[in-house]
Parts: C-alpha cells; sequence; structure tokens
C-alpha cells in the first residue's frame, strides 16, 4: 500500500492532502477504493477532486461504489455518484451491480440513493435475480415496498421459474408477500411445471403466507403439471393445519391425480398421538453400549459428559475441541439450546464408524456422534452443535412421551430440524449450514419412513433445490 493509500485507510485526512500536495498520485495504489471501503467520506471527495478515477476496478474485481456500499456509508457513496461513479458497472463479489450489492445487504439508504439517483431497477445478477428478488431474499419488507414503488415488475420470472411472489411464497416472508400483494402480484400466477404460490407456500408448510394468498384470490383446487393439488402436498407432507385451513377455503378432498403422479391424493393426516410407541433398547444393546462407554476416553465438557471411543489420538482430540466449540457456540449464542442439551443428553459418545451424524440412544439418552473431521475447525463445531440440538429435540419429545410411528416420524423429524435450524441461524458465519438444513427440511417426505431406502427420492417437488 503506498503512502496515500495508508492515509486513505487511517481516515487522515491532513496526510491525504499533504500528500496530494505534494504531488502523490491519487490513482496509484486505490486509494479512493481504501477510503471508500472504510467509509471515509471526506477523504473520497478530496481523492476525487484531485483527479481519482470513481470507477477504477481493483485487483480482486471491487469498484468505489461497491466499496461504499460495503461500508454502509450514504455520504460515500454520495460523494462517488457526484464525482461521475458509473451505476451500472458491476463489481464482485457475484458480479453485481451497486443496486444488486445494496439490496442483497439491506442498506436501505444506499438502495434509496441509488434508486433516486435512477439506477436500473431491470439489472439482474449472473444467476437471473433482480433488485426485488434480492430484497425478497433478505427478508425486507422495506426493501421490496421501495423497489415496487420504483417500478419493480412484481411478475418478472426469475431463478428457479419463480416470480417474485412464488420466491416469497417459498421462503415463507410474509412481509414480502403482503407487499407484492398490495402491488398487484397475482396470487394465481403458475410456474413452468404449473406450481402456484399457493401450492408452494403448501408444500414448504408457510401457514400465514397461504393465509395471505387466500384472501387474495389464490385458487385452493390449482392444480400443476401433473394434476396435483395444494390439499394433495398438505398431506402428503403431513401438515394438518394447512390441510384444514385449504379444506376451510374450499379445497376438495376428493379430488386424483390422474397417471400415477404421486401424491394422488389427499386423505387427513393422522393426529401425532403421545404414549403409542415408546422406544428402548434390548438389554443386549445397553451392554454393548456400556462397553464402548468403559473403553472410550472419557472427559467432562461445560458439564456434559463425552466419550471418544475408536479414534486416533490426534483425532480424538480433535473431537474434544470441537465439542466444546460447539458447546460454547450454543451457550453464547441460544442458551436455551444449551441448556436443553445439557440437560436432556446424558452422554455424548463419538465413534469413527459408519452411520448417521448423530443418533439418540432411547431410554438411555446417550448422543451417539459420527466424527466428521471434514471442514475447518468451526465448521466442524457448527454441525456438532446442530446435531447436538437435533437429538436433544428427539429427546425432550421422547419425555413428553409423543409418538414414533412410522406415520409420525415424518413430523417428529420434521420438528427436530426445525429446532437444528433455528438454533444454526443464530450462530455467527453459519449461512453455508443454514442452507443445508433448508434443504434437508425440505426434502422430508413420508417415504423416508414407511418404505425402503430405494423409494427415499421425493416426487418431483415444486423446485429444483438451487431454486432459491
Amino acid at each position: 500500500m503506498t503512502g496515500l493509500g495508508g492515509a486513505a485507510f487511517e481516515g487522515d485526512l491532513g496526510m491525504v492532502i499533504r500528500l496530494l500536495d505534494g504531488g502523490a498520485d491519487p490513482n496509484d495504489g486505490w486509494p479512493i477504493l481504501v477510503a471508500a471501503g472504510r467509509g471515509w467520506d471526506a477523504v473520497t471527495e478530496t481523492l476525487l477532486a484531485a483527479g481519482a478515477n470513481p470507477n477504477v476496478v481493483g485487483p480482486e474485481g471491487a469498484t468505489p461504489l461497491w466499496a461504499a456500499v460495503f461500508s454502509r456509508s450514504a455520504a460515500t457513496l454520495t460523494a462517488l455518484l457526484d464525482g461521475g461513479a458509473d451505476m451500472e458497472v458491476p463489481s464482485t463479489p457475484g458480479q453485481l451491480t451497486p443496486l444488486l450489492h445494496a439490496t442483497a445487504t439491506g442498506f436501505v439508504h444506499g438502495v434509496r440513493l441509488l434508486l433516486n439517483r435512477g439506477a436500473s431497477i431491470q439489472a439482474t445478477s449472473p444467476g437471473g435475480d433482480t433488485a426485488l428478488s434480492l430484497a425478497i431474499r433478505a427478508n425486507s419488507a422495506e426493501l421490496t415496498s421501495m423497489l415496487i414503488a420504483h417500478g419493480a415488475d412484481v411478475e418478472r420470472i426469475g431463478h428457479g421459474d419463480l416470480t417474485p411472489l412464488a420466491l416469497a411464497a417459498r421462503l415463507g416472508h410474509t412481509g414480502a408477500v403482503e407487499k407484492l400483494l398490495t402491488g398487484g402480484a397475482d396470487p394465481n400466477h403458475l410456474t413452468a411445471g404449473g406450481w402456484s404460490p399457493l401450492a408452494i407456500a403448501t408444500f414448504q408448510g408457510h401457514t400465514p403466507v397461504m393465509k395471505m394468498l387466500l384472501s387474495a384470490g389464490a385458487d385452493p383446487n390449482s392444480r400443476d403439471a401433473r394434476g396435483r393439488t395444494p390439499l394433495m402436498w398438505a398431506s402428503w407432507r403431513a401438515f394438518p393445519r394447512c390441510y384444514r385451513l385449504l379444506v376451510s377455503q374450499g379445497a376438495d378432498p376428493a379430488l386424483r391425480a390422474p397417471g400415477g403422479a404421486a401424491p394422488a391424493s389427499a386423505p387427513e393426516p393422522a393426529v401425532v398421538r403421545r404414549g403409542a410407541c415408546p422406544l428402548g433398547l434390548s438389554l443386549v444393546q445397553r451392554f454393548g453400549m456400556g462397553v464402548l462407554w468403559f473403553v472410550a476416553r472419557r472427559s467432562l465438557v461445560l458439564g456434559v459428559p463425552v466419550g471418544v471411543c475408536g479414534l486416533p489420538s490426534d483425532q480424538g482430540r480433535r473431537s474434544l475441541t470441537a465439542i466444546d466449540l460447539a458447546l460454547r457456540l450454543l451457550e453464547d449464542h441460544d442458551t436455551r439450546a444449551f441448556l436443553r442439551v445439557r440437560r436432556l443428553l446424558k452422554r455424548i459418545l463419538v465413534v469413527g464408524v459408519p452411520g448417521p451424524p448423530a443418533r439418540l440412544l432411547p431410554q438411555l439418552y446417550w448422543c451417539v456422534l459420527r466424527w466428521s473431521p471434514i471442514g475447518g475447525d468451526y465448521e466442524v463445531a457448527t454441525r456438532i452443535a446442530a446435531s447436538l440440538v437435533h437429538e436433544a429435540t428427539h429427546a425432550h419429545l421422547m419425555t413428553l412421551r409423543f409418538g414414533y410411528e412410522r406415520f409420525e416420524r415424518l413430523r417428529i423429524e420434521r420438528v427436530c430440524v426445525k429446532a437444528s435450524l433455528a438454533c444454526v441461524r443464530r450462530l455467527p458465519d453459519s449461512k453455508r449450514l443454514v442452507r443445508e438444513l433448508d434443504l434437508v427440511l425440505e426434502a422430508l417426505t413420508p417415504r423416508m419412513f414407511v418404505e425402503s431406502a430405494r423409494s427415499h427420492q421425493p416426487p418431483d417437488g415444486p423446485l429444483p433445490a438451487d431454486a432459491v
């Protein structure tokens, strides 16, 4: 970094002026990019007055306007625009225009400023996102309303063959749904596969969104390209509240999907019962687990007994460190989940054998974790935290004697995944795991619990896995 770049980084306006007066080149070392990224509006204005290029592209593809958005400095953004910065030049990360960057990060003042200066509201990302779809993804009703007021197309098809309303329905963002419906979005606009926003919301189990769509005139008996109705998905996905809502609004349980489509009918979801099918362990299983615990390297981690069995010493130490970090993350960011884990999981046993990431041993209330060292230490710890919350939720439901009949397992598993997801959302730097759990939640179907492993693939749902 040059002397001018260093002064710009520190926001030392006096030094910047002295260096410029001494002949320093305002374009040597991208000082304006540095100043904009730090939000130093006075330094940015001084550099522009000295001839700095407001459209310079840094070595990694970043522009000063992106840097101003990154620093969330409306004053710096204003200085760059006054200095001639081009609002349509894309920038890393993602090769987005400044408006798209500001929308994706929820920078409301920046979005308003760029719109008032004439930024193109029709610009799209390389993946097909518009500013409106990014506002919906960011769950910002304020930005959604602002963009609609500036002329954003509420029926424009975007990534994944989704209209903005279909995207908001899939994500369950009620604020965005309300603004879109108020802005004139059609509640019966179908995707290419025939999926209505109501069918998509039903598939996801978003009851509040369904109520809004039905109130706006959504057809409760709409059919997709294979003849399936929203009520069929409410039945298949075992959403009793969604099912009852649809029936109350005129959905017909007698309708059938032709041609062997699945689901083909809409029987009412069965009621989850308590004490119907208690799970247990045989004496042999209890003895085997006792032996494993006896030979395990045991430790007490934040009040939770932890044993490591069948791992090399270096991996055993790393697993204990990861569990310690996982529990501390829960303690710092989700105290309720941490207390539930410590109260309900009597022991954590880490093993190196193949199997599911984690499982709960009924009656013993031990959590058996399969050690997977893939990823950095923090990523491994967040996955362990999610697994611990998942299994602690199973333990909680078992203590309440909820049924574990095959037809009930879908809803039980959904509750546990949602608990993990709610916890992970509170953890720092967890977007990737949040996305993975979202997809797990969407992929849950009755076939996972009532048919063979060959049938675990769900019927073709409303959208491809990468549509959001």
